[in-house]
Order: structure tokens, then sequence, then C-alpha cells
């Protein structure tokens, strides 16, 4: 028997189902769940979005460093996350927001959204494969 290591690699994407501020039941839009479709940390998608994230944090961290005021920083920071998250998003169903995962994320009032995407990224559990069952 030969080791496979495919076996062992994160999924390319996983599917997660919003829920609402509340956290009491999925976010539904006319009846049907809102599902955003992630590229997972092992895909070259979101090691290409964390790699612009942690650039542009060094850059601002360095401009502050050497005296430049950087202006609206928490803002920046906001607007850095939502690219980085709108980067790594595949698809979204049932919310059909115009200017896309972008502007949901930039949304302050959408932040449970976010919140819920970045717990979710963070668990690489969501992107392993299904044990096989015997």
């Amino acid at each position: 028997m030969s080791f496979d290591i495919s076996e062992y690699e994160l999924v390319e994407t996983s599917a997660l189902t919003i829920q609402n501020p509340r956290g009491d039941g999925d976010l539904l839009v006319n009846g049907k769940p809102v599902v955003f479709t992630l590229y997972s940390p092992g895909t070259a998608q979101y090691v290409q979005a964390e790699h612009k994230a942690n650039n542009a944090s060094t850059f601002r961290m360095q401009s502050m460093l050497r005296g430049k005021s950087v202006k609206n920083q928490s803002e920046l920071s906001t607007e850095e996350l939502a690219a980085k998250l709108a980067a790594v998003t595949a698809s979204i169903e049932n919310f059909p927001v115009e200017g896309g995962a972008l502007a949901i994320y930039a949304n302050p009032k959408l932040c449970y959204i976010r919140k819920q995407v970045v717990q979710y990224l963070d668990d690489l559990g969501n992107f392993t494969k299904p044990s096989p069952t015997n």
C-alpha cells in the first residue's frame, strides 16, 4: 500500500452558511440561505491575499516608525481586511449586493458577516476532506 499525501491536504474551497445577526438561524434572503464559498488557506488565492495584506500592514507600520502620519489607521485596516476577504471569496449565493464581496465586507453594518467569515477561515477543520466511513 502506497502513501497518498493528497488525503491529508486541505480542500480548495468550503461553503459557509451565514448566520443572521442574532446568531439564532441562517441569514435568509427570499427564503434561501446566504452561502459564501471561500478559498482555503492552502490555495494560491489565499496565499496571495495574505501576502498583499501583510505587505500593506508592514508598509503602514514602517511609515509610522519613520514619523510619517498615517491617517485613518483603523479605516485603512478595515479596508485591507475587506480586500483580503473579498480576494478569498470564491462566490456568494443569495445575497446580490452591488459591488459584490468587497462591498459586503467593507460595510460596517454587515460586520457580523465579516466576523463569521474570519472565524471560519481561521478554523482549518472547515477545509479538510470528510473522514472515510468504516
